[in-house]
């Protein structure tokens, strides 16, 4: 008897399962290809179907299953049941990666399949164990769960994980450059998407302590210049919580000018003048466009240019020296090349993958796109924890959850979401877009550092991710 709904989403589903545990590549293959061309009906925030099809894991199930017929998927529960809509908990047997599959059909053609979705997934409380990895079982968990997704070509990048600031895990996988076939390394810089929200954020706590801002300084009274209708209700609380309802840059004027964009000026010229998505308070919206007013207000009050302010402020005090916003069109060495499964139109592709030079920005900025290490990030975490950037009262301001994202457990701070994973507090945030999957956690309780940076999709970084969010939150006995 299916442990599939009798329904046409649930008959599509269980058709699906059927081949791959088949090991019928082709038929999988096949209706990857068939269904999966279709625009996501929810693209999510800023609709920036580019940045949410990149991370989908739909793709990887198919080079898992090219890689090895016999890994199969172990259906776990049916997390939604709608006549035109199934969503499944499962795990694959590549490396036993935990995902969510969901399919949904057209309500006037149910035999149709519109979307066709798989998202990473924690492994379930009724599946994990109590005891929590000595050192030696994590690192050869890490290498049995690793190893695989990079022998079928679905991660590249470095993993690393400390305890209180000693590394006890640091392995890199896959091609940096596969033009060159050259290897990724531990000192290899990759880009960090959304990390950089970390550093601006850091760099307005230490201006707020300084006492030359404050969080309830508002946009008008420090960036008057900046045409927005509420922007004597805007503070810099609501742009660092992403409460603010600016929108993004991800826009046509970024796509005409993607080359000449290099300065915190440039990137808001590029939403200066677009109405607001909502109202301060409103909701939370994740927004690129405010941490770039963060970044020209951090220039309007120290008089700096934002990159050196945050070299001279951030990154040089915690010793990060290979961190910074390089420019892409420049020979910078050691520096990782991003490939991409999602096409010129924003759609993800079976196949071969594309390098990500032509759809990122050339320099990156206050809300994303700078570059940097494994080892300079746990650098940051030290500088962070040992009260080197900021004093411990502004640290913990910095890092404390203000805002709810995804219910009580997950909260967005000044820069940092703050999330309690099986009881434990991990503080950290994650970059999502195509060719790149940066993922930091620290968590502040057992006092563990994890490192993710991947020049592939952002997809498999969260795999890897979650992962370490269960192993590292098991309990010691």
């Amino acid at each position: 008897m299916s442990v599939f709904p009798n329904t046409p989403a649930g008959q599509l589903m269980a058709r699906f399962f059927d081949a791959f545990n088949r090991g019928d590549v082709q038929f999988v293959h096949d209706f990857v290809a068939a269904h999966y061309a279709d625009p996501l009906a929810d693209p999510g925030p800023q609709e920036d179907q580019a940045v949410w099809n990149s991370l989908d894991y739909t793709t990887s199930l198919v080079m898992a299953l090219e890689h090895d017929p016999s890994c199969g998927l172990q259906f776990h529960s049916i997390e939604r049941d709608k006549p035109d809509e199934v969503a499944v908990l499962v795990q694959c047997g590549l490396a036993g990666e935990w995902v969510f599959i969901k399919m949904r059909t057209a309500l006037d053609e149910p035999t149709h399949l519109i979307e066709l979705r798989t998202r990473p997934a924690l492994m379930p409380p009724n599946a994990s164990h109590d005891q929590a990895p000595t050192e030696t079982e994590l690192t050869a968990d890490l290498d049995r769960f690793l190893t695989p997704l990079c022998d079928a070509d679905i991660f590249a990048g470095v993993a690393l994980v400390a305890k209180n600031g000693e590394r006890i895990y640091e392995r890199a996988f896959g091609l940096a450059s596969r033009e060159f076939d050259v290897p990724n390394w531990i000192d290899t810089k990759f880009n960090v998407g959304s990390l950089n929200k970390m550093f601006t954020g850091v760099g307005i706590a230490q201006l707020v302590e300084r006492g030359m801002l404050s969080h309830e300084d508002t946009l008008a009274q420090r960036l008057p210049e900046f045409p927005h209708p509420a922007a004597d209700r805007i503070t810099l609380h609501h742009l660092l919580t992403h409460l603010s309802g600016i929108g993004s840059y991800w826009n046509e004027r970024y796509e005409a000018n993607r080359a000449r964009i290099r300065t915190v000026s440039d990137f808001l010229a590029l939403f200066s003048d677009q109405p607001p998505v909502y109202q301060p308070d409103e909701r939370w919206y994740y927004s690129n466009g405010g941490y770039v007013i963060l970044g020209a207000i951090i220039e309007r009050v120290t008089g700096q240019d934002y990159y050196d302010f945050m070299r001279e402020s951030v990154y040089y005090p915690a010793g990060m020296e290979h961190t910074d916003a390089y420019e892409v069109d420049r020979p910078i060495p050691n520096l990782a090349v991003g490939y991409t499964h999602i096409n010129y139109a924003g759609l993800r592709e079976l196949g071969e993958v594309r390098n990500n030079l032509f759809i990122h920005v050339i320099k990156g900025g206050p809300g994303g796109g700078g570059f940097s290490t494994a080892e300079d990030l746990l650098r940051f975490d030290q500088a962070l924890r040992n009260n080197i950037l900021l004093d411990a009262n502004s640290t913990e301001r910095l890092l404390n959850g203000k805002v709810e994202v995804r219910g009580p457990t997950v909260k967005y701070a000044y820069g940092f979401y703050d999330r309690l994973i099986n009881g434990q507090r991990v503080v950290g945030h994650h970059g999502n877009f195509p060719g790149l999957g940066p993922q930091f956690d620290m968590y502040l309780d057992s006092g563990y550092t994890v490192v993710i940076l991947t020049n592939s999709d952002p997809a498999v970084s969260q795999i890897v991710a979650d992962h370490l969010r269960d192993l590292l939150t098991r309990k010691e006995v």
